[in-house]
């Protein structure tokens, strides 16, 4: 059970490498610590496994720790490190007036009661020398998930700090310039990035840290905003904020597009009606000519011009027949084999169903004798053309029609 802790540490905080990662967001306090003291003198309160401790010596800054705990405290002696095995507020009473010039505690104030956290505040502002610093790294309660989930990971832990409250004490201890760090642990976010739901939760800076400087002369204040303005990190209400923003542009953004769909859907819909109305328009037209069409079929002038409209086709195919299908013929055998062929289909399929039409043609053509002859000759094939009705007869037809209109001879009486 003596190294439960480290193991936690191990778990839930990070490894060495990537804990020494997230240091460097501290150098600029590093800087501006050795503007003001050539060699400082720098004490880490629980330490740990000295991470810090490390990370000050690679910046040729002289530092030493102290925790009670033997299993985090090995990893520092491990490495070479000033640590000592001692309760933090112990440490500090036995110090002498003025005697750091920096002190930091990593992830130790959310350890102690109300009590014990007064009196570091005390402790510390009287072992510092004028001009030096505090820097208190503590979970920030303003994320949501840190306040109601990871900071009850660790079973020490006594109830999270506000960052408000965290630098009243400083001001109430007498120290200057209290300045809240807001450390970015999981990624910057751009200043024009969308802030969804999920940053608002996840985001706001998991860790602050609390920078704080003893007074000291007026030239030697460090001004901690404009030192770090480049790394803060966000606060609860800068995200809420800009997750409003971000849903007012998107809602914004949707309104915009809607209007668009919206104007586009209405122009949609006046073309088809407009198209609706053209073909409104075009039914009414056909439906009009199919009424003047059943007319015109129905009508007794389109009964009487039907022979017309047969010969027309009947001399359609007859062009056809002369000019594609028996281009060998001479012209004139063409023409008379092709009259003759439709002059019978004319008897056949118009005279002979129109016996009024048939009687008027025969009339006609009794006026006219030379075109009889003439088509009765293409009718026959050059035969004489009949001079009577009857002659256009079947070939026993027209014997027993001679047989029966033949005058018989007077018998005399015996």
């Amino acid at each position: 059970m003596s190294d439960f802790y480290r193991h936690l540490e191990d778990t839930f905080r990070g490894s060495r490498e990537s804990i020494a990662q997230r240091l460097e967001a501290y150098l600029p306090l590093v800087k501006a610590l050795q503007a003001n003291f050539p060699e400082p003198r720098a004490l880490d309160l629980g330490c740990g496994r000295g991470e810090w401790l490390q990370w000050l010596a690679t910046h040729r800054i002289s530092g030493e720790g102290v925790d009670l705990d033997p299993s985090m405290l090995q990893a520092c002696w491990d490495k070479k490190l000033r640590a000592h095995q001692k309760e933090a507020l112990t440490f500090l009473q036995q110090q002498p007036d003025n005697h750091f010039h920096f002190i930091s505690a990593f992830h130790l104030i959310e350890h102690l009661s109300f009590e014990q956290l007064q009196a570091l505040f005390a402790e510390m502002e009287r072992v510092l020398a004028p001009g030096g610093i505090i820097l208190l790294e503590t979970p920030n309660p303003e994320n949501l998930t840190v306040a109601t989930n990871s900071f009850y990971l660790d079973p020490t832990h006594e109830k999270p700090l506000p960052p408000d409250l965290i630098a009243f004490m400083a001001r109430h201890y007498r120290l200057t310039n209290p300045y809240i760090l807001r450390l970015d642990n999981y990624g910057a976010l751009t200043p024009d990035q969308p802030i969804a739901l999920f940053d608002v939760f996840y985001h706001v800076s998991p860790d602050y840290a609390l920078l704080a400087q003893k007074p000291t002369d007026e030239s030697a204040l460090i001004d901690f905003e404009k030192a770090f303005q480049l790394t803060n990190g966000h606060t609860l209400a800068d995200l809420i904020d800009r997750h409003e923003q971000w849903l007012g542009n998107t809602h914004r953004h949707f309104q915009q597009v809607l209007a668009t769909q919206a104007q586009q859907l209405e122009q949609l819909n006046n073309e088809q009606q407009r198209t609706h109305q053209t073909l409104s328009a075009q039914i009414h037209k056909l439906e009009k000519l199919d009424s003047d069409c059943r007319q015109l079929l129905n009508s007794r002038s389109w009964r009487w011009t039907a022979p017309l409209r047969q010969l027309t086709r009947h001399l359609r195919q007859l062009k056809h027949w002369f000019m594609v299908q028996r281009p060998s013929l001479n012209l004139r055998t063409r023409i008379n084999n092709k009259g003759r062929r439709l002059l019978h289909l004319t008897k056949s399929k118009i005279l002979d169903r129109n016996p009024r039409l048939k009687k008027t043609a025969w009339s006609l053509l009794e006026r006219l004798p030379g075109l009889k002859t003439r088509l009765f000759r293409l009718y026959l094939g050059h035969q004489p053309p009949p001079q009577n009705q009857h002659d256009l007869l079947p070939g026993r037809a027209q014997n027993l029609y001679q047989t029966m209109t033949q005058k018989q001879p007077r018998q005399d009486r015996q």
